[in-house]
């Protein structure tokens, strides 16, 4: 059964509770192309606000909406064998149209802190019921993409967790991957982030693209006077698909 939200409304809820209720002065760094002039002015106000900020650790999630599986049959045996009951799951791929998969892995190995974020509900009104009650966050779980590793061209593959999100599997060979909730993603060291960082990042995350089969990255001429953070923001979300936050750390009593 496919999930009856989309992606976009799973990201707007859990990056909304990790914002604004669970982490220690967290900050969504919105992706943004400012043309128009509100647009400069949001990217000057998003910029202002980094600067501000005294940041210690960042995270990188792509969300995923999962199909849920009740039942076992001749199309889900594989995944259903290793559950012995009800799971869900949800594809990863690397093709020439979509190299996500094997971009994540490698901005994994070279900066780490990168997800995958997944929620153990399917059905709207478990997505509204969990939103109204901020427990989106504590009913989502996260994988990391360097347990998978890279996949060949054209492959896709599944990552499959059980309904109580327990137990999690990279198929098709099948073996475990971690599940985690999110304080086991805080487990590293805190480091003091600034105006270095977002320049290393946005190196990496160029490298990274070149690496992966972007022949040449192209960067808008209209980014250049908003700094490395927004430009490396822009580069995630359109080559990456991915949300980057920034944070101090979890509250007393946010997990």
């Amino acid at each position: 059964m496919k999930s009856q939200f989309s992606e976009a409304t799973f990201a707007f809820c859990i990056n909304h509770e990790l914002v604004d209720i669970i982490l220690s002065n967290g900050f969504l760094v919105t992706p943004i192309l400012p043309s128009t002039r509100k647009e400069k002015k949001l990217a000057y106000d998003i910029r202002l606000e980094i600067s501000r900020g005294s940041f210690k650790r960042s995270l990188f999630l792509q969300h995923k909406i999962p199909y849920f599986v009740q039942n076992r049959s001749w199309n889900n045996n594989q995944m259903y064998m290793c559950h012995r009951g009800p799971f869900y799951w949800f594809n990863v791929r690397n093709t020439p149209k979509s190299r996500q998969h094997n971009r994540l892995v490698t901005l994994a190995k070279r900066w780490g802190a990168v997800y995958y974020c997944a929620p153990l509900f399917h059905r709207i009104w478990e997505m509204e019921h969990s939103f109204t009650n901020r427990t989106v966050t504590n009913l989502s779980r996260f994988f990391d993409p360097l347990q998978m590793g890279p996949i060949g061209p054209l492959e896709q593959h599944q990552v499959s967790y059980n309904a109580l999100g327990t137990a999690g599997y990279f198929h098709t060979e099948s073996h475990k991957i971690a599940v985690m909730k999110l304080p086991d993603l805080f487990a590293e060291s805190k480091a003091s982030i600034g105006e270095k960082y977002y320049s290393q990042l946005l190196d990496v995350v160029v490298r990274v693209l070149e690496e992966t089969g972007t022949k040449w990255v192209a960067i808008p001429k209209n980014l250049e006077e908003f700094g490395d953070a927004i430009t490396a923001s822009y580069l995630l979300r359109k080559h990456f698909n991915v949300t980057w936050i920034l944070l101090n750390g979890l509250r007393e009593n946010g997990a």
